[in-house]
């Protein structure tokens, strides 16, 4: 029969750009519909870029979305950032990178979840937002304590809204 598959060692791909592939469906509503859960496994390697628009003009959005949900169900959130360990001190990041002005991809800012506590029952967390100042990436400008403190200036705030004007004084 037909092949609509070629192989160019080490890549398959499609021969023909209309048609698309399903796995997990028999009718991909998309080029690639994967119903169902997949997994990639990039070993050590550095990063791994899973979605990248390269056309000209305004970027498409990247939507994560979740749909037919009702009831109770539909106010979860549908993004989990899952790191596989439970050191009190770890946590887990998501930053945002831009191409700087000789095309560096450079991390702008970031947000964050750090574990203070990690007994069963008893967990407890803080969230951090970062920044970029003057080339230096990662200078955490606000954090939120378990208790509820928020720091802005300061990782260990001792009210419920701790401002730090640093050791030359400032204006709040």
């Amino acid at each position: 029969g037909d092949s609509f598959w070629t192989r160019s060692a080490p890549d398959v791909y499609l021969t023909t750009s209309t048609d698309s592939v399903g796995i997990g469906t028999t009718s991909p509503a998309a080029n690639l519909h994967v119903a169902g859960t997949f997994y990639t496994d990039v070993g050590n390697a550095a990063e791994l870029t899973l979605f990248e628009h390269t056309g000209a003009g305004t970027p498409v959005p990247f939507n994560i979305r979740k749909t037919g949900y009702s009831g109770a169900s539909q106010g979860f959130g549908v993004l989990h950032i899952d790191m596989g360990h439970s050191v009190v001190g770890g946590g887990a990041n998501l930053y945002f990178r831009l191409q700087d002005s000789t095309g560096v991809y450079t991390e702008y800012g970031g947000i964050g979840a750090s574990i203070d506590v990690a007994t069963n029952g008893s967990e407890q967390g803080s969230l951090h937002l970062y920044t970029i100042h003057n080339g230096v990436a990662r200078q955490e400008r606000l954090t939120i304590l378990p208790d509820g403190n928020v720091g802005i200036g300061t990782t260990a705030p001792t009210a419920d809204l701790h401002v730090y004007e640093g050791s030359s004084g400032g204006t709040v």
